[in-house]
């Protein structure tokens, strides 16, 4: 912000923009802008300004959004590809997309976590146990950790 300040007040005093801009390295689109801005609305105008997009055209509509959280609500266990079949008969084209849908139940704290069974623990694919070097023959219950490469019997 004082670096601001200070280019500002130079150019006002009269300094050549371009030999400015070389000196607080930046470019000359920046400089012309942080000077129409201080002309514009004074110091305020110099303070960093929000990026956000002031409008979302394809964000999805306030009543789509209630009937995914509605739907959920009486189908409580019900995931976005059952929810998206239902609110399809309902809105046709308009209805948003199993990801938006999954999207905006995860927004509103509608998804409920699963629970991990072995937590650092897998089953192993046929195709893994054949690479494995020190397994001689490949058990139908066998775990490997996510950790190793070899196969732990059970």
């Amino acid at each position: 912000m004082n670096l601001r300040i200070e280019f500002v007040e130079r150019a006002k005093a009269g300094e050549s923009i371009a030999a400015l801009c070389r000196e607080f390295k930046i470019s000359r689109t920046t400089g012309h802008k942080w000077q129409k801005r201080f002309k514009a609305q004074g110091f305020e105008g110099l303070e960093e300004q929000s990026r956000r997009p002031k409008t979302a055209p394809l964000a999805t509509g306030e009543e789509l959004v209630m009937a995914i959280l509605e739907a959920r609500d009486r189908h409580a266990r019900w995931g976005p590809r059952k929810l998206y079949g239902l609110l399809r008969r309902r809105f046709g084209d308009q209805t948003p997309s199993e990801r938006t849908i999954a999207r905006i139940l995860r927004r509103a704290d509608r998804v409920r976590e699963r629970l991990v069974a072995l937590s650092g623990w897998s089953a192993l694919r046929p195709a893994h146990r054949a690479r494995c070097v020190q397994s001689l023959r490949a058990r139908p219950a066998t775990l490997s950790s996510d950790y190793g490469r070899c196969p732990r019997g059970l």
